[in-house]
């Protein structure tokens, strides 16, 4: 009768075939929850920090940037603390809501210092990168990651067209802007997780698995929702400007966001990680609902670019099907 494995066994025979350095961390050990349990944690957690940040904010009122970035880094490091004592679900949904408390505190702060959306959105990009880098537990690395990726969409974003806001007052993007935009959003993006996949046995010998891994999660959930994330308003406001006329361009951004989530429940299967494949799925057909509601330009050219999508997709459809038939022997 076969034995279970431990964690030093599978190490070292990685370590004879191979596949890993010896002087490598060991494999990673994960709890046995469900995804959908962790998805509800995180809520939890999510809800918990709003409060805990309420709650610094009525009990010390801390002075505008400064005091808010020093709660921030004490609640951040308290969160540190709990993530490396033990893997316990209470102490891990602590310092959870601490490290959201702390993030959002971090967040206020640096709008506070630079009044500019863009530059808080940068900031934030970077605190992400490095709470990917330096926080000891994976969810959390796999969250700074996907916050990461957002807060990189936000800035580019608002860097290039400013705030949008629920006014009558409107960014008119042109077609050029909108595309290169975009491309220069999501395309890096793109590229890190097909390299993730592709040097996945590299950086899993490197010892870089931690944060690697934690990283193409929080990649693939960001492509998976990029247009939702990048116009959150976008699909609230159902009204034009009155007067001229209302060209936006940003209502491609749907059917691009609806391409990288494809790409994204693609990645997803090759990593066989159900929960991913699911989520991918749901943003492509939330992105195609939210073409439709977008405005920026007539329903007319929204179902002529359709119609033009459409017959792109039977011609690859044929393209892939005839590979397929090509590679069947006789």
């Amino acid at each position: 009768m076969k034995h279970a494995l431990s964690v030093d066994d599978l190490t070292a025979a990685l370590v004879e075939r191979g596949l890993i350095k010896r002087k490598a961390p060991p494999p990673e050990q994960t709890d046995d929850r469900p995804w959908y349990i962790s998805v509800v944690l995180g809520g939890a957690g999510w809800l918990a920090g709003l409060f805990a940040l309420a709650f610094v904010g009525v009990l010390f009122t801390p002075e505008p940037a400064g005091g808010f970035a020093v709660a921030g880094m004490i609640m951040l490091a308290a969160a540190f603390g709990l993530y490396a004592a033990g893997r316990q679900a209470f102490f891990d949904q602590l310092a959870l809501a601490l490290s959201i408390a702390g993030q959002l505190a971090l967040a206020w702060a640096a709008a506070q210092a630079t009044e500019s959306a863009a530059g808080t959105a940068a900031l934030v990009t970077l605190m992400q990168v490095v709470l990917l880098i330096v926080m000891p537990n994976r969810m959390a690395k796999v969250l700074s990651a996907f916050f990461a990726c957002i807060a990189w969409a936000l800035a580019v974003r608002f860097a290039l067209w400013g705030e949008t806001t629920m006014s009558d007052v409107r960014a008119q993007v042109p077609l050029g802007l909108a595309l290169v935009s975009w491309l220069v959003i999501w395309v890096p993006l793109i590229a890190a997780s097909q390299a993730l996949i592709a040097l996945e046995a590299r950086w899993m010998a490197e010892g870089w698995r931690s944060i690697a891994r934690a990283a193409q999660s929080g990649l693939l959930m960001a492509l998976a929702i990029a247009t939702w994330a990048s116009e959150p308003l976008g699909s609230l406001v159902f009204w034009t400007p009155s007067g001229a006329a209302y060209v936006n361009w940003l209502v491609l951004w749907p059917l691009l966001g609806a391409a990288t989530a494809l790409f994204a429940a693609i990645c997803a299967y090759r990593l066989q990680n159900r929960a991913l494949v699911g989520l991918a799925i749901a943003g492509a057909l939330l992105h195609v609902m939210q073409f439709y509601y977008m405005l920026g330009t007539t329903l007319v050219v929204k179902s002529m670019i359709m119609l033009a999508v459409g017959a792109v997709l039977i011609v690859a459809a044929r393209g892939v099907e005839r590979r397929g038939q090509g590679g069947i022997p006789q």
